[in-house]
């Protein structure tokens, strides 16, 4: 049976699946975080406990986050979140941050 991925046309339990199949596997390469989607835009907050994310984990990420269905990624640059309040769902400044969104052509700001 194929793994359900983002946005295929099964409505929000898809997207929330390849979001938390997306976040699992950002923990198993350290990096944690909280995936949220929208469309078939992935968008990763990382905790203040995740080390830095270098151009070989964005790289790694971008390919993950296809993998899932989704299309695009936002890479959350703003004030950090702490690994408890990530788990929750939760964080700090959310509507002040800013993302970096990456595709797999190259980085763009937006």
């Amino acid at each position: 049976m194929p793994s359900p991925r983002a946005d295929d046309g099964g409505g929000m339990h898809d997207a929330e699946v390849a979001s938390a199949r997306l976040q699992v596997a950002l923990a198993a390469r350290g990096l944690l975080s909280r995936v949220e989607a929208c469309g078939r835009l992935a968008i990763v907050v990382p905790s203040a406990d995740s080390g830095d994310v270098d151009v070989a984990l964005r790289r790694w990420l971008v390919r993950a986050a296809e993998r899932e269905g989704f299309t695009h990624v936002a890479l959350e640059i703003g004030p950090p979140v702490h690994a408890s309040d990530a788990a929750r769902g939760e964080t700090r400044g959310e509507t002040r941050g800013e993302t970096r969104g990456e595709t797999r052509g190259g980085a763009t700001d937006g």
